[in-house]
């Protein structure tokens, strides 16, 4: 939604001795939510990211991360939807690439 303006922060779980509680709280969209680039956040220097529906994104990313799932794909038993990215195109991953 910002072109890529702000990245989130890297965060990880550290093991720890003593006992900790943790609430996670996420948030979500409809599955069939445009999420495209706000225009005020618009370089004209950057390349333009694409809009994305919200569901197929996290469907394509998860299908993506787990081996077995990975296994479904390259079998041809599970199919991407259209136009859905690789791993890494935001974030962290994506701001190193782009170094």
């Amino acid at each position: 939604m910002d072109h890529g303006a702000f990245v989130a922060t890297s965060h990880r779980v550290r093991k720890v001795a003593e006992e900790r509680y943790s609430f996670p709280l996420f948030f979500n969209v409809d599955y069939h939510t445009e999420v495209k680039p706000l225009p005020q956040f618009a370089s004209p220097d950057a390349k333009p990211r694409p809009a994305l529906r919200a569901g197929e994104h996290l469907f394509a990313q998860t299908a993506q991360t787990f081996a077995y799932l990975r296994q479904r794909i390259e079998s041809g038993e599970l199919v991407l939807p259209d136009g859905s990215l690789e791993l890494g195109q935001f974030g962290q991953q994506a701001l190193q690439d782009a170094q």
